[in-house]
């Protein structure tokens, strides 16, 4: 059975909370050092979800299915990904990754922005 507008509502603001109360700041000195940080924040998260994200990928890049089985992993698993981007300024901040196991928070990985000493990343963890 699937999740209500109210459920989602509510997941929704428990999340909000948390991201708030979790929050860090990364500072990093150029993109390439900000967006490998990145890549290795969503490695970490999808990991302690249970999935191994870069051995799965490695095994599906040379596959005709690879796509699929990632997929089936994410399922199997309960991990999932999702990218948001808020154009609202008051929201902003809420753009990045989001990674959830069984539709709880697992961690949050803010877009790279510019920040005054760099680029910055805002993370949170559960």
């Amino acid at each position: 059975m699937g999740d209500t507008l109210g459920d989602l509502k509510n997941r929704d603001i428990d999340n909000l909370k948390f991201l708030l109360d979790n929050k860090q700041m990364h500072v990093y000195r150029n993109a390439t050092e900000a967006y490998a940080a990145v890549g290795e924040m969503v490695r970490q998260a999808v990991l302690r979800g249970g999935l191994d994200l870069k051995a799965l990928i490695d095994l599906s890049i040379n596959s005709d299915d690879g796509g699929e089985m990632v997929d089936e992993a994410m399922i199997k698993t309960g991990v999932k990904i999702e990218t948001r981007n808020y154009k609202e300024p008051l929201d902003e901040w809420r753009s990045g990754i989001y990674v959830y196991k069984n539709n709880e928070i697992l961690a949050f990985i803010g877009a790279v922005k510019k920040g005054a000493f760099g680029l910055t990343i805002e993370t949170a963890d559960a």
